[in-house]
């Protein structure tokens, strides 16, 4: 299990070190932070599944998950698009 905490944790640890390292441009910085603070979110709703479930009644912490780890990866999506749109600055 040490392995797969490892995995979950350190990508939000050595980002921002890989960006601040080598400079990474605002916009890049910005939504690779969206994403991260929405991976996060995402994995609240995985442990919180039955209690979102139980509270909200319509959906569940799992489905909440999904949605949430795709709009992470809408937020990379985007800040990829605004560099490209950009001229790649």
């Amino acid at each position: 299990m040490r392995p797969y905490l490892l995995l979950q944790v350190l990508p939000l640890v050595l980002i921002p070190l890989w960006q601040s390292i080598y400079h990474a441009p605002r916009a890049d910085r910005a939504a690779f932070a969206a994403a991260m603070a929405l991976y996060v979110l995402a994995k609240i709703a995985e442990v919180l599944d039955h209690q979102i479930a139980d509270a909200l009644g319509f959906v569940s912490g799992h489905t909440l998950k999904h949605l949430l780890a795709t709009s992470a990866t809408a937020a990379i999506v985007w800040g990829l698009t605004r560099r490209c749109s950009a001229g790649g600055r």
